[in-house]
C-alpha cells in the first residue's frame, strides 16, 4: 500500500482489508451496535489506510471517539414470537424497565405504533417492541424476550 501511495495512486484499496471490515460489519450488527457507530469506525480504519490491521501502532483519539458513542444509549427493535416470554404479557406483567434497564417506547401492531404502552396493554405475537437502554441493557432485553413462555417464572 504504502509503495502505491508513494508512486501516487490516489486511493489504494486492498481486497483481505475490506473483507476484514465486512466482516468486522456483521459483527457488530449482530450485536446490535447503531449503524452510525460501525461507520464512523469504517471511516477512521480507511482515514488511517487501514493501519490497525497493518499492525501498525495507533493513535488512541479515533478509538476514543467509538468508545464514547458505544456508552451512549441505542434503540432497537423486537419482533414478538408466539413463543417469546412477551407473548400475551401485559406491558406491567413484563416488566421490562424492572427486570433488564431498558424503557419500552412503543409497540407497533399493524404498522401503528402504541407510543407508551399502558401496564395492562396487552402484546402479541407479531408485535414489535420499539426498545431504548444502552448496549448491555439491550442485549439482557433481548435474552430475556427471546426466553419461551415456559420460563417466565
Amino acid at each position: 500500500m504504502d509503495e502505491l501511495i508513494h508512486l501516487g495512486a490516489n486511493e489504494v484499496i486492498p481486497e483481505e482489508f475490506e473483507t476484514s471490515i465486512e466482516i468486522f460489519t456483521r459483527v457488530l450488527d449482530h450485536y446490535h451496535i447503531p449503524r452510525n457507530v460501525v461507520n464512523a469506525q469504517i471511516q477512521i480504519i480507511r482515514d488511517e489506510n487501514y493501519s490497525v490491521l497493518r499492525g501498525i501502532p495507533q493513535t488512541s483519539e479515533g478509538f476514543d471517539r467509538v468508545a464514547d458513542l458505544l456508552s451512549e444509549g441505542t434503540t432497537e427493535t423486537f419482533l414478538v414470537t408466539s413463543d417469546s416470554r412477551a407473548a400475551s404479557a401485559t406491558a406491567g406483567d413484563l416488566d421490562i424497565a424492572g427486570k433488564t434497564g431498558v424503557t419500552l417506547l412503543a409497540i407497533v401492531r399493524n404498522e401503528k405504533a402504541a407510543v407508551s404502552p399502558p401496564p395492562e396493554y396487552v402484546i402479541q405475537a407479531g408485535d414489535i417492541l420499539v426498545l431504548i437502554g444502552n448496549h448491555a441493557q439491550i442485549d439482557n432485553a433481548f435474552e430475556y424476550l427471546s426466553a419461551s413462555r415456559k420460563e417466565k417464572s
